[in-house]
């Protein structure tokens, strides 16, 4: 099972051990003594999460490197915990103003950092799918009257085909009494996806929530909306969400067996 990826920045090479060793069971930590190092590599790591201590070897500082993060379009929504072993209202508020998602003073209770990661990165999972969901279309506001009596029409004739694989865009262009090519323009110009692209991106919506909810195994799901093969299923699901549908399944599983030990 893929774990999600942890930068810890720590200039301390014994807490920098120590948290590693700990982390490492429901992370894939890298580590670093060095925000520069940090920096460098920062996109080849594309981590879930940033452990990031204010004072750290180099030039950059934790400060300048939460600055850095935040001006990346592609990690300005990564969770940053800020670590130090200063209790200053200051550098609180300071490390808060340029983005981090929180700050814990040395020395803390691991327990508890520990649960602030793990849910800091469910959170960002579910906040990233509800982005893509909302990004499926555009607002409505913005669209001609034209272009919304399609959108309803389109819609619907569509939500029927979720839990098939037989349909063709002829055939959704047919139903629509306009061309092929019309369909795919105003599908690509609404939800900047063509016919197809959208729904199995729809299908993909509805895997993701089915198996939040325990309605089945990936099997069942995968052939329940339609797909003939449940390896490229599953090829699609992780390709969309970063996690596969069956490590997905586990950790709903796993939360509801932690759920009902409380």
């Amino acid at each position: 099972m893929s774990k999600p990826r942890l930068l810890l920045i720590e200039d301390s090479e014994i807490l920098s051990y120590t948290l590693t060793e700990m982390l490492n069971q429901a992370f894939e930590v890298t580590s670093t003594n060095s925000a520069k190092k940090a920096f460098t590599n920062i996109t080849r790591i594309q981590p879930d999460i940033v452990l990031l201590d204010i004072m750290v070897e180099g030039p950059i500082n934790g400060f300048m490197l939460l600055e850095k993060m935040k001006s990346m379009d592609e990690l300005e929504n990564t969770p940053v915990v800020m670590m130090s072993s200063i209790d200053d209202e200051n550098k609180i508020t300071k490390a808060l103003e340029i983005g981090a998602t929180d700050y814990i003073v040395k020395p803390f209770n691991f327990i508890h950092l520990f649960l602030k990661l793990k849910n800091l990165v469910s959170l960002k999972s579910k906040t990233v799918l509800d982005t893509q969901e909302k990004l499926l279309m555009k607002s409505d506001s913005t669209l001609t009257s034209m272009q919304l009596d399609f959108k309803k029409r389109f819609e619907k004739i569509t939500d029927n085909l979720i839990s098939t694989n037989d349909f063709s865009i002829k055939e959704i262009a047919q139903s629509l009494s306009m061309s092929v090519s019309t369909v795919e323009r105003w599908s690509k110009k609404i939800y900047g996806l063509t016919p197809k692209e959208y729904i199995i991106d729809r299908k993909l919506l509805q895997a993701e929530i089915m198996l939040r909810q325990n309605s089945g195994n990936v099997k069942t799901i995968s052939y329940r909306l339609g797909f003939n093969s449940v390896a490229y299923f599953c090829k699609l699901f992780k390709k969309k969400f970063g996690t596969s549908p069956g490590q997905l399944a586990s950790k709903k599983r796993l939360a509801v067996s932690e759920a009902q030990t409380l």
